[in-house]
């Protein structure tokens, strides 16, 4: 594809790794949006290089969910897996290679909650500083996630995210739409 992207490539031995028979389960064709999701969670928009991986906390993959970016003692980590060889060039990119499959998360009950909780401790402290902007697209992303796996979730919670979330749209104010998705 045209533009600029950054890859997070796993070896063969990161292959490997996954329990027996992962691989060809996913290559069936009823399995093709389960394929399609894990391998747009390695893309990354844009051109992001191993010295501003280190400034980012995270990066939002071409799949929706973030990745999060780290420096542990064994190098640069995304997620839980350890870039082994970084910054390599592609017409169309850069290229990071890594020791594990990165797998997006699902949500239950309990993942769901985790996430809300931890959106609401990150957005409230945006909006506390004034920055509601910062505080919406936080919740805004939370409450997204959990909506496109809504089939996972109880209905009712769904429910109440997409009103909460429909009705943050239709508010003029750039302070409301941040009150009303920490509400649902």
């Amino acid at each position: 594809s045209t533009g600029a992207f950054t890859v997070f490539a796993p070896t063969d031995e990161a292959f490997a790794k996954l329990p027996k028979g992962t691989v060809e389960e996913l290559l069936k064709p009823e399995n093709r949006g389960q394929l399609a999701s894990i391998l747009t969670y390695h893309v990354v928009p844009g051109r992001i290089y191993s010295d501003q991986v280190l400034e980012m906390d995270s990066g939002k993959t071409v799949q929706g969910q973030s990745v999060a970016f780290s420096l542990s003692a064994d190098g640069i980590k995304i997620n839980e897996s350890t870039v082994i060889s970084a910054d390599i060039q592609a017409s169309n990119g850069v290229i990071h290679v890594i020791d594990q499959v990165l797998l997006p998360q699902t949500l239950d009950s309990n993942g769901a909650k985790k996430l809300l909780q931890t959106s609401v401790s990150k957005g409230a402290k945006a909006f506390n500083k004034g920055d509601y902007h910062t505080c919406c697209e936080v919740y805004t992303e939370s409450c997204t996630q959990i909506i496109d796996q809504g089939k996972t979730l109880p209905a009712e919670v769904e429910a109440v995210l997409q009103i909460s979330f429909n009705r943050a749209k239709d508010q003029k104010s750039e302070r409301e739409p941040a009150w009303v998705l920490r509400h649902g």
